[in-house]
């Protein structure tokens, strides 16, 4: 990055100095001087028709030359973005980086989904309305998908479940948010699980470094934990069964293992 800085600063430089020689201003002065004596003879040859002629002819040269010139602009910063992209897709597979995922891919995997686990010390794009996850998950509650999503139970996860809420539309029983006491909550960052009881669940982990949005998918076996971590705190606090069918919150009270079911 010093090295770039510099490089440009001392573009910079190199444009200043050649924009205020006192060569340049002449030869700019010069050329003006010129253009005023071509201008007037050709005014005094040649009928103002033939002028207007003449300067719609040069200002459609010069529309074109631009157009043409973005164009090719346009593809050769297409050329080399894909070269880039196709470098960054070969470091990706030969380093074996497959697991790095996007925003994308997430959404998919959420509109996808028949239900869904997430342990989430916070709630993100889920509540951002306008992003891909937002609106995978306005699809998947609107086909049916059952949500369980552990959280610690702390101010600031109420006021998450109240914009959830507010922004969501979803049935009596089909969002559950599981609030477990705050200093037994032990996850850091989001981890999401889709389809646990199927026989391929995916599990889906958000990467907690600022500034950048990205995900990392588990493989196999770690996803196969993260649904027995599930089932495990589902049966420790009697999660299933509890007021199913119309709990929307259940408040789960330090070191008990019976849930408190807040019927909202």
């Amino acid at each position: 990055m010093p090295d770039s800085d510099d490089r440009k600063k001392s573009k910079e430089n190199v444009t200043y100095r050649v924009f205020h020689s006192p060569v340049f201003v002449a030869l700019t002065g010069m050329g003006v001087i010129l253009m005023a004596f071509a201008f007037d003879s050709i005014r005094n040859n040649v009928s103002t028709l033939g002028l207007m002629v003449g300067a719609g002819i040069f200002v459609a040269l010069a529309v074109m030359n631009m157009v043409v010139n973005a164009m090719i602009n346009k593809l050769h910063n297409q050329e080399y973005f894909d070269q880039r992209l196709e470098v960054l897709n070969n470091m990706i597979l030969s380093n074996n980086l497959n697991w790095l995922v996007n925003q994308k891919y997430v959404q998919m995997l959420e509109m996808g989904a028949e239900e869904v686990w997430a342990f989430a010390p916070e709630l993100t794009y889920s509540i951002q309305p306008g992003t891909e996850i937002f609106k995978a998950v306005e699809m998947s509650l609107a086909k049916g998908c059952r949500y369980k999503i552990f959280m610690p139970n702390q101010p600031e996860t109420h006021k998450i479940l109240s914009d959830y809420r507010r922004l969501h539309k979803f049935k009596p029983g089909q969002v559950e948010f599981i609030l477990v006491a705050h200093e037994e909550y032990v996850f850091h960052t989001i981890i999401t699980v889709y389809n646990p009881r199927s026989d391929f669940p995916k599990a889906i982990e958000w990467l907690p470094v600022e500034n950048l949005v990205a995900w990392l998918e588990m493989d196999t076996k770690h996803a196969a934990r993260m649904v027995g971590i599930g089932e495990v705190l589902l049966k420790r606090y009697n999660i299933e069964g509890v007021g199913r069918d119309n709990g929307y919150v259940k408040e789960i009270p330090r070191g008990a293992g019976q849930a408190v079911v807040q019927v909202e």
